[in-house]
């Protein structure tokens, strides 16, 4: 029994002398503010390519309803009539009914006379102009998109008759 009493002092003795197991609290405070640092710098990368991401899908969305805008006025100057350009202002005859193409705030505009409605054609519009010259009507205008750039978008239509 005594030598077992013995066993038992000499693991408590050689357990009290070996040297702390573990980490000190300024050890871990020094690896949580390094992998803080390390991880701000991997989200702010994060956060700058979803802002890229965003900005190129309204870009994206903007240059698609300018192409859409510009095919409408395509389509209606093929079959309008008594087509004239006074002060960037776009008026002719479509299927019997005076309408116009204008330049409304930041948006272009088609507006039907026949029923009093505006149509929103294109938005963020900063520049219209037309022209008309021995038929041939010309449309350009500016659009600014997300990142607070202008691109110009322009057409020539023929008109028959």
């Amino acid at each position: 029994m005594k030598k077992f009493t013995m066993c038992l002092l000499s693991n408590r003795t050689s357990a009290t002398n070996s040297p702390e197991v573990g980490f000190s609290l300024i050890e871990i405070i020094c690896v949580l503010v390094l992998l803080g640092m390390i991880g701000m710098v991997f989200l702010r990368g994060y956060v700058n390519s979803v802002k890229t991401h965003v900005n190129a899908d309204e870009n994206y969305q903007q240059i698609q309803k300018n192409q859409a805008g510009l095919l409408r006025i395509i389509l209606e100057m093929q079959n309008s009539t008594g087509i004239s350009v006074a002060s960037n202002v776009l008026t002719y005859t479509y299927n019997g009914a005076t309408r116009t193409i204008s330049k409304s705030g930041t948006n272009l505009v088609l507006h039907k006379n026949s029923d009093d409605s505006d149509h929103v054609l294109i938005d963020n519009v900063t520049y219209f102009l037309t022209s008309l010259s021995q038929k041939k009507l010309s449309i350009t205008f500016k659009t600014e998109f997300s990142d607070s750039t202008e691109k110009s978008f322009s057409t020539s239509i023929y008109i028959s008759g």
